[in-house]
């Protein structure tokens, strides 16, 4: 129940196609399967892969692995290491070429808002965790974008520990 909660409050931050709100996630250990679905509108589960976008999919995901990261934080002695990786989570979204083409300015908009809400999002869950806990969990997000294009430019400069641009590269 801590985890269908914690997922539903995240994933209505998130971006999901509109025929999927209100968020109704949950998820089972049935049978020995890690079942992620949807319930909608007294409608059978509808499970992760039949839900459309990849858009989709990223919010589930991470609804998913940010309430697992809060409920182990929250339990003494939890042997889960409290760190997650996520490589480009704006890969769904985030814009090629922003300034290439002056008609796909309204696209632009709404990618750059869905990747603000995703950084937003997760900072703050590793927040509200460290609150509610008092352990500071650490993510690890390797991605394209830059603070030019976020609304959290202060955090996301804090929490940069290096920009792999300009022949600087991580391997």
């Amino acid at each position: 129940s801590f985890l269908n909660a914690s997922m539903n409050r995240i994933a209505a931050k998130l971006d999901f196609e509109e025929e999927y709100r209100p968020i109704d996630l949950n998820f089972d250990l049935v049978k020995q399967t890690f079942d992620l679905y949807h319930h909608q509108n007294g409608r059978d589960k509808i499970y992760l892969f039949e839900m459309g976008s990849g858009a989709n999919w990223l919010s589930c995901h991470l609804a998913l692995f940010l309430s697992f990261l809060h409920y182990f934080a929250s339990q003494e002695n939890s042997p889960m290491p409290l760190f997650q990786f996520y490589d480009q989570p704006s890969q769904v979204y985030f814009p090629q070429g922003l300034t290439e083409k002056e008609g796909k300015q309204e696209e632009h908009s709404s990618d750059l808002e869905a990747v603000n809400r995703i950084y937003s999002t997760l900072f703050e869950e590793v927040e509200l965790i460290q609150k509610q806990t008092g352990i500071m969990p650490q993510l690890i997000v390797v991605d394209h974008v830059s603070n030019e294009f976020l609304d959290q430019k202060e955090r996301f400069d804090a929490a940069l520990r290096c920009e792999w641009r300009n022949g600087k590269k991580l391997i």
